[in-house]
């Protein structure tokens, strides 16, 4: 992007500059979310964000409906605090099988519904 502003002519430089800023944002959130370690207990859902240094939480006591993205890219547990996640759609077939069916024990255990995120 730099490169872009510097040696680039002044109308170009602008418009590709802002182009490849957007791209290096969009590059390092999508290398956060996807380098994010998901842990699924008899107790809830705790998210450990690596890059950012960050946890979240949510108890299956507290969670009051679970919602999944198309194609399972991402989970959304609504509750007193609302957690979003990587869903099962992000690993392997074998991960993903084995996420989905700890969530779906632990969260028909607590009675926690489940559906499709709809965008209103």
């Amino acid at each position: 992007a730099g490169a872009a502003f510097w040696l680039l002519a002044p109308p170009l430089n602008l418009a590709l500059g802002i182009v490849l800023v957007a791209l290096a944002l969009g590059g390092a959130l999508l290398g956060a979310w996807v380098a994010q370690e998901l842990f699924v207990s008899e107790n809830g859902v705790f998210v450990h964000y690596r890059l950012l240094r960050r946890d979240r939480d949510i108890f299956w006591s507290h969670a009051r409906l679970l919602e999944y993205a198309p194609g399972e890219l991402a989970l959304r547990f609504r509750g007193d605090r609302d957690l979003i996640c990587a869903g099962p759609g992000l690993l392997s077939a074998a991960d993903a099988r084995r996420l989905r069916e700890y969530i779906y024990r632990y969260s028909e255990a607590r009675t926690t519904p489940m559906r499709a995120r709809r965008d209103t």
